[in-house]
């Protein structure tokens, strides 16, 4: 990765070069405000811009450094990014959207919609802000696939032989990785 001189100048006056140090130190200021109940949430998540304040400061640094800075700190805190798998046992990181008022330069405001992140160690929480917008997403895909699929067949009816050894591959894989509770399989599905 290459970065702006004055990322760098940053970086290295917060000694956050190594990307390990970086994502435990963005770890440190999530933990600090962990989200235990739901009323929490939106006050604990935070966006890239208040990560960035939060490790190097908020003046000093150009607006390119401030970018690169954002894209990192983003990079890290995605949903199986190196923040996530550098927190201890018995915390989350999670995402929901969050609006925050940011102020120019010359001291005009204005309200943005973003996403935060922010960790807990409620089970309910993270059910709610992060396993069932992924299983949502699963959902949809699986949706998605069996109209292009059934379309597809329609449109060339001999495709429906490779189509139905392709479901049947799937259901196989499906059925391995998340089993239904009390079946065994290789999946993140048992406890």
């Amino acid at each position: 990765m290459t970065m702006d001189i004055d990322t760098f100048a940053v970086l290295k006056q917060s000694k956050l070069l190594d990307p390990d140090v970086m994502a435990l130190s963005i770890n440190d200021l999530m933990l600090a405000q962990t989200a235990s109940n739901f009323p929490d949430v939106i006050d604990s998540a935070l966006i890239e811009d208040e990560m960035r304040s939060g490790l190097v400061g908020q003046n000093g640094y150009s607006l390119i450094a401030a970018e690169e800075i954002n894209g990192m700190c983003l990079e890290m805190t995605r949903p199986l990014g190196l923040c996530h798998q550098l927190l201890p046992p018995g915390y989350l990181l999670c995402t929901t959207r969050v609006r925050r008022q940011i102020t120019a330069a010359d001291g005009s405001t204005t309200v943005v919609s973003k996403q935060g992140r922010f960790v807990t160690d409620s089970a309910d929480i993270a059910a709610h802000y992060r396993e069932r917008p992924a299983f949502i997403r699963g959902q949809r895909t699986l949706e998605r696939l069996a109209n292009q699929s059934q379309d597809d067949v329609r449109r060339l009816p001999a495709l429906a032989t490779h189509v139905n050894k392709l479901v049947l591959q799937l259901h196989s894989s499906f059925n391995a990785q998340l089993p239904l509770p009390g079946q065994t399989g290789n999946g993140g599905g048992q406890p």
